[in-house]
């Protein structure tokens, strides 16, 4: 592995970040690597790997002699062949003095993912996962969006605080080369075990906080906060197995809705 990086700060108020990553593991563990292999021999009517099996879901009463579908695969652990992954992240802060007691910052930080590959067992084809909802199994559906990031302001007024950041997480294709096989990230209609192939993609997600903060002293603090403050709707994701037709993992404050919080903090 190695990483590169740079700080630059052309003035005092202003300053900027950039990291790029690249990491490579080889003999990676792994749970039941040919998990595609034996999905497709099993559809197929061929045999399953060495060491595969499947667990199948009840039969369907409308059609009560077609085949049964695969509730789970289940197979060994190995030592995978090969994961590959890279990436850069960037912020940029600005902060200035207003007046004498007022203070504004600006800061923006993001992520792109510009590689995740992952070759199952020696001689096996590399699976793709970047924008995504692979690696399905491993992730539990989340997936790899490409782009992830935030932007947040704060003004500071005496011993006043307000503070709005908004979050953005990039759409994704809804494949997944670990469940479909490797380059049907190309083809969605390769990918319909997994969805309708009409809704092959799932949206942009952005959502905006709203946090305000008065210090009494320095051991008493009030808040109240705004989440979610326009509402934002978490983008339909119809494969995601850890939540109901949305992905928890990017767009959980979506399901939720706007919310507010009143409170205190108080130090002893």
């Amino acid at each position: 592995s190695f990483t590169l990086g740079a700080v630059v700060q052309p003035v005092r108020e202003l300053s900027f970040t950039i990291d790029y990553y690249n990491i490579k593991k080889t003999d990676v563990i792994t749970g039941a690597p040919l998990s595609a292999q034996a999905l497709n021999a099993y559809y197929a009517g061929e045999e399953l790997p060495e060491g595969y099996s499947v667990v199948l879901n009840p039969a369907d009463p409308a059609f009560p002699t077609g085949i049964r579908t695969v509730a789970t695969v289940v197979g060994p652990y190995a030592n995978a062949s090969s994961l590959k992954t890279s990436g850069i992240d960037f912020s940029a802060l600005a902060e200035f003095r207003l007046a004498e007691n007022v203070r504004f910052s600006s800061q923006i930080e993001a992520s792109r993912i510009l590689k995740f590959s992952f070759v199952p067992a020696e001689g096996e084809e590399a699976q793709e996962y970047v924008g995504t909802q692979g690696p399905y199994i491993l992730s539990s559906g989340a997936g790899t969006p490409k782009w992830r990031g935030n932007w947040s302001n704060s003004l500071e007024v005496g011993p006043t605080t307000l503070t709005a950041t908004a979050y953005y997480v990039s759409g994704y294709k809804n494949i997944a080369e670990d469940i479909s096989g490797a380059g049907a990230r190309e083809d969605c209609a390769a990918a319909g075990d997994l969805y309708d192939p009409e809704m092959c993609y799932t949206d942009d997600f952005i959502t905006i906080d709203l946090v305000g903060s008065y210090e009494v002293n320095e051991n008493f603090t009030f808040y109240a906060n705004v989440l979610n403050l326009f509402d934002a709707k978490a983008p339909l994701n119809a494969p995601n197995y850890a939540a109901n037709n949305y992905n928890p993992t990017w767009s959980q404050q979506g399901a939720v809705g706007r919310f507010f919080r009143i409170g205190a903090n108080v130090k002893f």
